[in-house]
């Protein structure tokens, strides 16, 4: 806060709104505000900062910062950027379109939201994306208010060495007030990095008062160093966490920070330090909140948000998650690494998946151990191989185009009724919902009314001849009758499916069963292709 005399208490001086303008801004800055106190905000080159300070006047208009052409005293037109003297371009740009169209929300000027890639559909809020993905609030918009995180404003000063220029307006009248002639105060306010002038008048008949709070303050740019962006990224404040690698006699754990630059590897780096490549093991539910959200993809040895980050995982074991301890600090943000650590836990006698080990250490190909993958990777060739056989797709795309929902086949942490009906769901959407029925009737001569998805593909099937039809069908049933009891919790008839399609009592066990009867389904009628060749031969 900078130190002022003191004025006279009474709200017509208006001293608590000069105080909080020339405090330092909070967490938010207004960068505009309209009505009784308004307030406006732009950015302007370092070195005009001394003529910016020899008038309390603005520099700039609300409704300017458009490109303009104007004319100097001989007569010669010249371009302009923004209409603000001495470079002041302002940060909210407000458009007037005379009442014709309806009016718009304020809008930002575009250096500073392209610098910090600010995201901005319909609604009033700008967002942020941190570097662990997280969608932070950056900016709020109305149309007599916008508000900015201050800190993002620092950076860009510090980046592009910007000074900031905050503008007040402040009116405090009576009703009466446009009779007022008489002055009772009328005072400049000066100081390092501000200029204001304060007016009082008054109408000592009817005592009616009016007060204008008018001028600006600058505030300097930070050192570029504090831009928040390479290469100036605050390396030194990143905290790497320790995590458990093994285990003590006594069964105390051993722990070892996950900081790359601390750990050995096979130029012995550091010699006596843990492993680059040490494993680090966590429970096999650390990947829930990632197939909870969409912008995350986890696949087969991999786990990603978007372009933002990447991290090696070896997810085929069916009992944990392992991942290389030095990327941890590597290749997950540190925010990340906080959800990781309370998973951590301590596998005796773990060693990472053949997968892992074949991918990652020998830089071989090698398949998934894990039914999930294999069945998801053998579905995608499936379609394609299909589609280019016989020019149409046996299996649809989802109705609702979902995405994620190949994505979500796995053998859940928890083996409990829930997880295992939702697993049937989404093969029964895969493997039967989205059964070509169209392209099927098509293909017969004749079809029967009603007739069902799977039984018009057993017919099908029959026509072409195929050797494991009833396998086949056999299977799809089975996923039809579990579907359907699948919202059951308890039952007689929930138990008679069960039984009759031999269901574990280990839901883990039997999901992956069921993954495997699936690939080898989609194995088959891979065949077909070639059967019928060998039937017309």
């Amino acid at each position: 806060m900078t130190d002022i005399e003191p004025l006279p208490s009474d709200e017509f001086h208006q001293e608590r709104i000069l105080q909080d303008f020339l405090t330092d801004d909070g967490v938010w800055t207004t960068v505009y505000c309209s009505g009784d106190l308004t307030l406006f905000a732009g950015f302007a080159p370092l070195s005009s900062v001394p003529e910016l300070l020899k008038k309390y006047a603005w520099d700039v208009r609300i409704g300017s910062g458009g490109p303009s052409l104007w004319e100097d005293s001989s007569g010669e037109l010249g371009y302009c950027r923004s209409g603000g003297s001495h470079g002041v371009e302002p940060i909210a740009i407000i458009q007037d379109h005379m009442g014709v169209l309806p009016r718009m929300l304020p809008q930002l000027l575009q250096e500073f939201c392209l610098y910090h890639n600010l995201w901005h559909a319909d609604g009033n809020v700008y967002k942020r994306l941190t570097d662990d993905g997280t969608a932070e609030i950056a900016c709020e918009v109305g149309e007599d208010l916008v508000r900015i995180r201050t800190k993002l404003l620092r950076q860009f000063q510090a980046a592009s060495q910007l000074v900031l220029i905050k503008y007040v307006d402040s009116i405090v009248a009576t009703a009466g007030s446009h009779h007022c002639g008489s002055p009772v105060l009328d005072r400049e306010i000066r100081g390092e990095e501000h200029f204001l002038r304060l007016f009082v008048r008054e109408n000592e008949s009817t005592n009616d008062k009016f007060s204008l709070l008018t001028g600006k303050k600058v505030i300097l740019p930070p050192s570029r160093s504090e831009c928040g962006q390479w290469p100036f990224a605050r390396q030194e404040d990143v905290e790497f966490q320790e995590f458990v690698i093994g285990e003590t006699p006594e069964g105390d754990p051993i722990k070892s920070t996950c900081d790359p630059d601390a750990l050995d590897n096979h130029f012995d780096l550091n010699p006596g330090a843990p492993h680059y490549l040490t494993p680090v093991y966590f429970s096999s539910d650390v990947l829930d909140r990632y197939y909870s959200d969409p912008k995350y993809e986890v696949r087969d040895g991999y786990l990603a948000c978007g372009g933002l980050w990447g991290v090696r995982v070896d997810n085929n074991h069916p009992e944990h998650v392992m991942v290389w301890l030095g990327d941890l600090g590597r290749d997950l943000p540190e925010k990340e690494r906080h959800h990781w650590l309370t998973h951590n836990v301590f596998v005796p006698d773990g060693i990472p998946s053949e997968t892992a080990i074949r991918r990652q250490l020998l830089g071989q190909w090698a398949d998934a151990d894990s039914p999930a993958w294999r069945l998801q990777a053998a579905y995608t060739r499936f379609r394609n191989d299909w589609a280019a056989e016989w020019g149409w797709d046996l299996f649809r795309d989802p109705d609702d185009d979902d995405p994620q929902l190949l994505a979500c086949l796995r053998v859940p942490p928890r083996g409990g009724d829930t997880e295992f009906g939702e697993q049937v769901k989404a093969l029964h959407r895969l493997l039967v919902e989205s059964i070509n029925t169209r392209q099927l009737k098509s293909e017969l001569l004749a079809s029967e009314k009603d007739e069902k998805s799977i039984a018009l593909l057993e017919r099908w099937l029959d026509h072409n001849a195929h050797q494991q039809r009833e396998q086949d069908v056999g299977y799809l049933r089975k996923i039809n009758d579990l579907r359907n009891v699948g919202e059951h919790r308890a039952g007689s008839k929930r138990k008679q499916v069960f039984q009759k399609h031999q269901i574990a009592d280990d839901r883990r066990e039997a999901i992956s069963a069921l993954f495997e009867e699936a690939i080898s389904l989609l194995d088959s009628l891979g065949k077909i292709q070639v059967e019928t060749i060998i039937e017309q031969r």
